[in-house]
């Protein structure tokens, strides 16, 4: 037990509960609605939050003030992923499409089009060269996706895009 007197100076003990104990380490407010997902990029250092309203906001991941804000979808933002190489954001959107953001200059890029319903979720291929994207077009009841048949899975290849 002779670690234990020697442990590490910045170690502190604290007996039972603190009564204004809060889980919650930081609020960010940017949005002027409902937040539906969070992505971290690649090295860690900024959160991407997408938006019922229609924009994507970008944190710094340590501070939390906002790095920037991407508007360029007409509705409900559903879903966003970077790049691996962190240089490229994605959004999908109910408007049909997903946009495509330069992630240091906070600059829009391309707009990728041609669904029929609202894009659901996105996702890089490891390499960075394709861009997968989930068209969704059924809902069930309570108005949530409805997976299966008559959803569609395309594929966009975009480094030559980039």
């Amino acid at each position: 037990m002779q670690h234990w007197k020697e442990r590490l100076s910045f170690i502190k003990n604290i007996v039972g509960i603190p009564e204004s104990w809060d889980p919650c380490l930081q609020t960010l407010e940017g949005h002027s609605d409902e937040v539906n997902a969070v992505a971290f990029s690649p090295d860690g250092k900024v959160l991407a939050s997408p938006s019922d309203d229609g924009a994507v906001q970008l944190w710094d991941a340590t501070t939390g003030p906002g790095n920037g804000r991407l508007e360029g979808h007409s509705t409900f933002v559903n879903a966003v992923v970077f790049s691996p190489d962190g240089k490229v954001l994605a959004s999908a959107s109910d408007d049909k499409t997903v946009c495509l953001w330069d992630c240091h200059y906070g600059a829009w890029k391309q707009t990728l089009e041609g669904h029929n319903d609202c894009v659901t979720a996105v996702a890089f291929s490891p390499d960075g060269k394709s861009l997968h994207q989930l068209h969704m077009i059924r809902r069930c009841a309570s108005g949530m996706p409805l997976l299966g048949p008559g959803n569609r899975l395309s594929r966009a290849t975009i480094g030559s895009m980039l």
